[in-house]
């Protein structure tokens, strides 16, 4: 759903549409998960819902909790997502009965801490969430992947560059062996994944100095993406969007391999840069976030030191 491109007015049929028909709860997920500002009233409503019927102890109130902790990380709020990844897991304290559920609670708690700080509590949370894994899932089940590409990019917050490799290596793995097992439509969820690892594999490369290396990675990734986004355009399917945006944000991150080399390659960078920006340019307006601003400013920087007039 996040990928279907709506117009103003479509989103506000569909929400007039489905107020009073679905509860409050998954109507404010639902405006949440299209970037509606409205959702977070939405929650507030949400929130009361649940106390007025006396279930604000209940598992499906945990899960508001959860949902509503996503939204006040997106609004900066990290804080308060932090507390209510906790509150949700004290009403469902028992992880063998919700292994998945608390991973996810765990991983995000972990997120919130690796922008507040201190880093330490979002590696003690991390580690929670493997313990969890490696007890209650399958060595090859995506949640064994998704912990391990939680803590590889928590290790490259802090240039920890050795053990973000080894754990985007493990995910990796995981996810090729999932690949080789699953569905046509598994098969994209889990490819997008193994993509982002690879991508986080090229990013830690460039930032260990194997530049050339990692130009060869990033290329090697956009050759692998750009069949998957084709394919899913002209299947029109939801997919699609996240395979462009894949692109687009391999692409922004490659020209750093130019802008940031030894010696600046700007017409190299410049290319890049405006491949990526024609990808974000193409994505649905809820889904391109700040990525196409930031895109153009680093467009801007790369014409400012090259003496290139911008030709638009």
């Amino acid at each position: 759903l996040a990928a279907v491109n709506l117009s103003d007015d479509e989103e506000a049929a569909l929400v007039a549409e489905m107020r009073g028909v679905v509860d409050p709860h998954t109507l404010a997920a639902f405006m949440h998960l299209f970037g509606m500002p409205e959702a977070g009233e939405e929650y507030l409503l949400a929130r009361k819902w649940y106390a007025d019927k006396g279930e604000d102890r209940s598992p499906h109130f945990a899960l508001f909790l959860s949902d509503h902790a996503r939204w006040f990380s997106q609004e900066g709020a990290h804080h308060k997502a932090a507390a209510h990844y906790v509150l949700a897991r004290q009403i469902v304290p028992d992880a063998s009965q919700a292994p998945l559920f608390h991973i996810d609670c765990w991983c995000r708690e972990a997120d919130a801490h690796r922008i507040t700080g201190p880093w330490s509590n979002a590696l003690d949370c991390l580690d929670r969430a493997q313990a969890i894994a490696e007890s209650y899932l399958d060595h090859y089940h995506p949640y064994v992947a998704y912990v391990q590409e939680r803590r590889a990019w928590a290790f490259m917050d802090v240039w920890r560059l050795k053990d973000a490799e080894q754990s985007f290596r493990e995910a990796i793995l995981v996810r090729e062996a999932i690949g080789a097992e699953s569905s046509e439509n598994t098969d994209l969820d889990n490819e997008r994944s193994l993509l982002h690892d690879q991508h986080g594999l090229a990013m830690n490369l460039r930032y260990r100095g194997q530049t050339t290396k990692a130009i060869d990675a990033y290329q090697r990734l956009y050759s692998r993406t750009k069949p998957h986004q084709r394919r899913t355009q002209l299947e029109n399917s939801p997919h699609a969007a996240l395979f462009t945006s894949r692109i687009a944000n391999s692409q922004f991150r490659l020209a750093d391999c130019f802008l940031y080399a030894s010696k600046l390659n700007a017409s190299s960078a410049e290319s890049t840069l405006r491949d990526a920006r024609r990808h974000y340019a193409s994505l649905p307006v809820h889904r391109r976030g700040t990525d196409e601003a930031e895109c153009l400013c680093k467009l801007a920087f790369v014409l400012a030191l090259s003496g290139l007039p911008d030709q638009g």
